[in-house]
């Protein structure tokens, strides 16, 4: 299970530190946290992000000037938004796959499960995912790659056991994880916008299929020695 802290915790104390003293570090979080949830709260009852930062620290019940020392903009409470969800839904997928005793049974979960709870999955803000993704992606590269990086750590340790438990061929798990992520990612969205006639549950199946089929054994000719790392 992937435990890493979201990136938006370090830089809400980042901005904290940058304004006070020691003491606000312990305590900066506090303000910050009810912010981001008064703004998943209102996401979750919009079905998006089009809510206001006024409704924000109005509903965090905070002052405005608390929130942009904590956030600076609503595009960085977005971002946080996105890195909690994320890293929720992570955690509750690397618990599901680790039920399983099967390395190669721990990755079909790993890649299937979020297209199969594409309606009621483990995202905590809905259709905001992936109506903001690609304008946070394009604004903020760095740390989009940062909040989408638990999820391609949690595929890519589950490639590693499956190549060494000889179920599967890995040359580049990083790299590989990376791709696979970026094809769970594309039929999320589409799943999630209604852009595929295919239900979750085949499109899940497709793209287990498409993954496992790309790295089995019997597919794969490995010239050099596996760079796992």
């Amino acid at each position: 299970m992937v435990s890493e802290t979201p990136g938006w915790r370090d830089r809400v104390v980042d901005r904290s530190i940058a304004r006070s003293t020691e003491t606000l570090r312990a305590r900066g979080l506090g303000p910050a946290t009810r912010i981001l949830e008064a703004a998943l709260a209102l996401s979750r009852e919009s079905g998006g992000a089009s809510f206001s930062i006024q409704q924000v620290v109005d509903k965090a019940d905070v002052a405005l000037k608390t929130f942009y020392r904590h956030f600076g903009s609503k595009d960085a409470l977005l971002l946080a938004m996105l890195e909690e969800s994320i890293l929720d839904s992570v955690n509750s997928i690397g618990e599901k796959a680790l039920q399983e005793a099967a390395p190669i049974d721990q990755l079909r979960i790993i890649v299937t499960e979020p297209l199969l709870h594409v309606e009621t999955g483990h995202s905590r803000y809905g259709l905001s995912v992936v109506r903001e993704h690609f304008r946070l992606l394009e604004l903020f590269p760095d740390e989009m790659e940062r909040a989408v990086a638990p999820y391609v750590e949690l595929v890519e340790s589950a490639i590693v056991r499956c190549h060494e438990s000889g179920t599967l061929v890995s040359v580049d798990a990083h790299e590989e994880a990376d791709l696979i992520n970026n094809l769970v990612l594309s039929t999320y969205h589409r799943l999630r916008l209604k852009a595929l006639k295919d239900p979750p549950a085949v499109a899940a199946e497709q793209c287990w299929d498409f993954c496992y089929r790309a790295l089995r054994p019997s597919e794969r000719t490995v010239a050099s020695s596996p760079r796992l790392g």
